[in-house]
């Protein structure tokens, strides 16, 4: 079927941006609002969700996130329970230095004291289901992240950076991608007979498909916002409206504006790194079809997720600053979930989540990390020979040599 382009002329484009930039002034104006009314006072009363729970020293350090949008971190030296993904009534004390508005987009410190840890909710209940079905709580905390995108320990997090599959247990496009597919099959297998009888005229393909992205926007509210989501999110839905209209969507300017409209609905994401790699993840998704289009589907799917680990590899060593001989794995590792990842919901359905747990011990191997270091000269050259890539293949191999290059650096 012959797509018609996104746009059609460059004053199509200019007109876009102008309502990106208004919509990007009036989400930064409400995040100026927040910021005014924290500092307005000197003790601030809120409720918080407890994001990460670790000791530092002597104290005990908390990440959470106000009812209000933003992210803190405080601290405590009272012995507390574990908090993680609780829902807490806390009091803000202002500090002498306040945080500028730009560390309020991002992160800060403040002051606090807990005030009343609150009931847990459905969520809470839906990972105590998840936690009580293994033993080991790096498993407890795998799946309740994996399918809650509930918070897990450093020692979790290490452990899948080890192997390199930290991508997999971020909730993003597979898992939408899953539920959206599983929803539309089986609303079209219950729904056929009745829309033949009644509205034989109408496109069950089309509704189903509706009601499916409406449930992967639920799940994403009932989970959380996070970057990695909502990305794959709008990505889904977009695709979704322009492709019905002959649009075409899989293109590099399509990438381009999702990801220009979420920064302008969600500033904040600018300073996750979370939001950053999940579009970097498909700039690599889109530059493996574009270049090697006339593969068989077999064979794109053998090669695609070794292209991405290896195209991914200098910005996450740039970010995470480590390396580890187990991530040669991640390609592999990363084919296999896409069985894995539905044949662990049907089992945590069943309540039977721990039969394979035993098969997966070998994640929880110590760290066997090397530290690495990528010049930020070379991160600025890379990321250009990438975008250079889209338009020749001769800047694309520069790309892949770039990389052997930075790996060589590194650990000879």
């Amino acid at each position: 079927m012959l797509q018609a382009p996104l746009f059609v002329a460059h004053k199509e484009r200019l007109f876009a941006l102008g309502l990106l930039f208004i919509m990007a002034c009036f989400s930064f104006w409400m995040e100026f609002q927040a910021y005014e009314k924290l500092l307005a006072k000197k003790r601030f009363l809120t409720s918080a969700t407890v994001l990460l729970q670790y000791e530092k020293k002597s104290k005990t350090i908390l990440k959470l996130k106000a009812k209000e949008g933003f992210t803190f971190y405080t601290s405590t030296k009272e012995a507390i329970k574990d908090l993680r993904d609780r829902k807490v009534t806390i009091l803000l004390f202002r500090p002498k230095k306040s945080p500028s508005f730009w560390q309020f987009l991002h992160h800060f410190y403040y002051p606090s004291y807990i005030l009343q840890v609150l009931p847990k909710d459905r969520r809470i209940a839906l990972k105590e289901y998840i936690t009580k079905q293994h033993e080991a709580m790096f498993f407890k905390e795998l799946f309740g992240a994996l399918f809650l995108a509930t918070s897990l320990s450093k020692e979790s997090r290490d452990r899948l950076a080890n192997f390199g599959i930290s991508h997999l247990v971020a909730i993003s496009g597979f898992h939408l991608g899953l539920i959206s597919g599983v929803v539309t099959f089986l609303l079209s297998f219950l729904l056929r007979p009745l829309w033949q009888r009644f509205v034989p005229f109408a496109n069950l393909y089309l509704f189903t498909s509706f009601l499916a992205i409406g449930v992967a926007g639920g799940y994403m509210a009932f989970v959380g916002y996070l970057p990695s989501l909502v990305r794959s999110f709008f990505m889904m839905f977009l695709a979704f409206l322009l492709y019905m209209r002959g649009i075409k969507v899989f293109s590099f300017e399509f990438l381009a504006w999702v990801g220009l409209l979420i920064l302008a609905l969600f500033p904040r994401f600018a300073f996750t790194y979370a939001f950053w790699l999940s579009m970097s993840g498909v700039f690599m998704i889109y530059l493996f079809f574009h270049h090697f289009k006339n593969l068989k589907w077999w064979q794109a799917a053998l090669l695609l997720n070794l292209w991405v680990f290896w195209l991914m590899l200098p910005i996450t060593m740039a970010i995470f600053e480590k390396l580890s001989i187990y991530q040669l794995f991640s390609p592999l590792l990363t084919l296999l979930f896409t069985l894995f990842y539905p044949l662990e919901a049907i089992l945590h359905l069943l309540g039977l989540g721990g039969v394979l747990d035993n098969s997966l011990t070998f994640l929880m191997q110590k760290s066997a990390f090397i530290d690495v270091v990528v010049p930020g000269w070379f991160m600025v050259l890379y990321i250009g020979i990438l975008v250079l890539s889209i338009y020749s293949r001769a800047a694309l191999w520069g790309a892949l040599l770039g990389v052997l290059g930075v790996l060589v650096y590194n650990v000879a």
